[in-house]
């Protein structure tokens, strides 16, 4: 084998066996089952014997796709999307997909589709393999590695330390594997396969490995002297003697240009080399990103010294490369707008027409790279074409995450994103979105909460965020991270999220509004006077205050991020719920300042509803619906403590009225139950007592009109590196301090009722 073998980096296909396990199980989201399994395995050494690749030994790094995943979504497809009839079809959305000790774990919910129906049986059977394509951005290669138990060849090693992560899914395995299921996880190559189907054009560039291909798979090759250069030598990426011989040599072959050097110089600590194979929009705009990051590496390793000729070929290459991929985007997007175009076009308009946007600006132009906010100005004529221009990239960026929160409602928190860039009238979200979504602050965030040196493209991101959506100073957390804009609470410990108005602020501090009690009318004869009713009205003001708490993590836990910012979202929002729980509901301000207002301690005493005795009855819930105006019955709920409820239920055939008709049971999981046919609603921080005079035990009425939550967006974060006892003892631990802003008032006293025990309120 040459000195200067090294495989190939892109467009690989690697396949485990066994592969997944489908689970046929109860689900809400339109699944008809679970995918689950692992398409890679750790530090598990596999032999790669390929025509295209050579042979050789290959690991894969715990951490190989950790970029991968936290910048980009991949998709899951049957046969990587070459099946002749499912096609790119996705298969279903990703639940899961992380890191665990065995390898890469996925959790995967099947659609409901004729082609996954069509898949099921042999997926039950356990009859398919998993398999992933990716591409090498960083390896330890060995082209000397010595004979030993694991390699008894003493064949080249290769340990993957950072791959992307386009797709990956179940395969039909190769015929040569005889893994069954429940064996031990077996790696094997199927780029052989993948590339056969998907770039045939790079064999006929590279004739001696179609050849070797041929051979290995046993195939006649053609007698046709033009059809193959004959006196070409097998692959030198093969083992030698694995092999048939070359057919003896043809007269007069034609002249081949030799194929390219299969060991091309690492270039710098990103291994950037020659011209990457891109074949989707996506690889584009990331190879674009990382020949932006060679140029600053190259910046830096030159200095202010002279380019030497390495250098200077391939920083000229470099440039070559950038402009044709970026003249690439500029055609993909430009055919873009124009299908677009022809698709939103009435079929009976002859004259092409120039297509606007509803908002009367031409549309926006959106730059290859979303998350360069430099770019935007360059693209736009206008300040309103330029915050177009940012919304559609903040929405791009939004479509293409993966939320970490294990309990974020990924369409509720999507659509509340889109609408408040919507009402984001200055851009200013939007930027705040792409700044914080870049991949690069990201990677910069985990950077930060390690304690490591930041790159100088890191360190520009991170200033970039700088001034960020809070006063409070310190960096603002990844927006996937941020509980004030994905929405995860799941409304059981504060169901008044779900209940109550709430409204976001993207700029400002201060929500201001307008109430009324309503006017009213009347019916009187033609040309008669009208008597004028002026409706009073108020103008409630909420002014958000800060909230603060803190995160203790590990100096190990922080060197795995991706489970790391997972139960930092988890933790936040656990926080952030059980604060809220209480102080939405017992908090002793005004809406302006200090605490927010509770919806009990805020309501006016004239919106009391008195017991018949010294308890709850029956009857008293009656009173409590039927002492509520008309105008808020329809929207109305309740909400108690569970313990409330609790009694409520056990309360038999007290007052001439059954259980059955007071309480009624959810028939669907995750709703309220129903009390004398409202939706009735548990909070942890309503009265659980409902026997002592004076207890404000049950709260009723329309939570829309009557109660406010006003958040500020942005959540930001100061790092501690160095947490320590009260001895001033270094722990080894680090902390994050989290600061946001919110706050809550009762808006309309009339619009809720709350029944107050032992007290007749007239």
């Amino acid at each position: 084998m040459s000195d200067k073998f090294k495989p190939p980096k892109e467009n690989l296909v690697r396949a485990v066996f066994p592969g997944p396990e489908f689970r046929e199980e109860p689900t809400t989201d339109d699944t008809i089952g679970t995918l689950e399994g692992h398409f890679a395995v750790w530090n598990q050494w596999a032999e790669i014997d390929s025509a295209w690749e050579g042979n050789f030994l290959e690991r894969v790094n715990p951490s190989a796709f950790d970029k991968a995943v936290s910048e980009n979504t991949p998709k899951v497809l049957f046969q990587h999307g070459q099946d002749p009839q499912i096609g790119d079809k996705p298969l279903g959305p990703i639940r899961e997909l992380k890191p665990d000790d065995e390898g890469m774990y996925y959790n995967v919910g099947l659609l409901d589709t004729s082609y996954n129906r069509d898949l099921k049986p042999g997926l039950e059977a356990g009859l398919y393999g998993a398999s992933f394509r990716f591409s090498v951005v960083k390896e330890e290669f060995n082209r000397s590695a010595k004979k030993s138990a694991h390699n008894p060849k003493g064949l080249p090693e290769r340990t993957i330390l950072e791959a992307t992560l386009p797709e990956f899914g179940p395969v039909t395995f190769p015929a040569y594997v005889n893994a069954t299921a429940g064996a031990r996880m077996e790696m094997r190559s199927m780029t052989d396969d993948f590339i056969l189907t998907e770039a045939l054009d790079q064999f006929i560039e590279n004739p001696d490995k179609l050849r070797a291909l041929l051979e290995q798979r046993g195939i006649e090759q053609p007698e046709r002297a033009d059809a193959l250069p004959a006196d070409g030598a097998a692959s030198e990426h093969s083992d030698e003697g694995s092999r048939s011989e070359a057919p003896p040599p043809q007269p007069d072959p034609p002249a081949v240009a030799e194929p390219p050097n299969p060991d091309p110089p690492e270039r710098g600590s990103s291994a950037v080399t020659e011209k990457s194979t891109v074949n989707t929009i996506e690889e584009v705009r990331a190879r674009i990103d990382e020949i932006k990051s060679r140029f600053t590496e190259l910046d830096t390793e030159i200095g202010i010294n002279r380019k030497t000729e390495e250098q200077a070929t391939e920083w000229a290459a470099l440039l070559e490369e950038r402009a044709d991929l970026e003249a690439r985007v500029e055609d993909y997007e430009d055919r873009s707008a124009v299908v677009r175009e022809a698709a939103e076009k009435p079929k009976n308009r002859e004259r092409v027409v120039p297509q606007f946007n509803p908002r009367g600006t031409t549309q926006s132009r959106v730059p290859a790279n979303i998350y360069d906010l430099s770019e935007y100005r360059n693209l736009s004529s206008n300040d309103e074409q330029m915050r177009d221009a940012l919304r559609d990239g903040a929405m791009r960026s939004v479509e293409s995450v993966v939320l970490p929160h294990e309990r974020a409602n990924e369409n509720e928190s999507k659509s509340h994103i889109e609408r408040l860039l919507d009402q984001d009238k200055t851009g200013k979200f939007a930027s705040f979105l792409l700044a914080t979504g870049n991949p690069v602050y990201q990677r910069a965030f985990s950077k930060m909460l390690a304690g490591q040196a930041l790159t100088s493209e890191e360190s520009r991101a991170v200033g970039t965020v700088g001034s960020g959506q809070n006063a409070d100073g310190g960096f603002a957390v990844p927006y996937t991270l941020d509980p004030t804009i994905i929405l995860t609470s799941n409304g059981q410990v504060n169901p008044l999220r779900s209940m109550a108005r709430v409204e976001t602020l993207t700029t400002g501090n201060t929500w201001k509004g307008v109430t009324s009690a309503g006017i009213t009318v009347s019916r009187v004869a033609e040309e008669s006077a009208v008597t004028p009713t002026s409706p009073t009205l108020a103008q409630p003001s909420v002014t958000v205050q800060a909230v603060k708490a803190e995160i203790q993590y590990s100096i190990e836990a922080d060197g795995d991020w991706p489970r790391l910012q997972a139960e930092m979202a988890r933790l936040l929002q656990d926080a952030k719920d059980a604060e809220e729980a209480t102080q939405f509901i017992t908090g002793n301000g005004d809406g302006t300042t200090g605490n927010p207002e509770g919806v009990v301690a805020g309501l006016a005493t004239t919106s009391y509803v008195g017991t018949t005795g010294d308890g709850l009855t029956v009857d008293d819930i009656f009173r409590l619906t039927g002492d509520l105006p008309d105008r808020f019955e329809p929207q109305a709920q309740f909400l108690a403590h569970r313990k409330v409820y609790n009694a409520i239920r056990e309360f038999g055939t007290g007052a001439s009225v059954g259980e059955g008709a007071v309480w009624q049971n959810s028939l669907q999981p995750g709703q309220p139950g129903q009390l004398v046919g409202y939706p009735a609603r548990t909070a942890s921080g309503m009265s659980s007592d409902y026997t002592t005079t004076d207890e404000l035990a049950l709260l009723f009425g329309d939570f829309q009109n009557g109660y406010i939550i006003v958040d500020k967006v942005g959540l930001s974060v100061e790092i501690d590196p160095h947490v320590r006892n009260s001895s001033g003892q270094w722990t080894g631990q680090r902390a994050l301090l989290a600061h946001y802003r919110n706050n809550a008032m009762v808006l309309v006293d009339n619009a809720l009722r709350l029944l107050k025990i032992g007290v007749l309120v007239s």
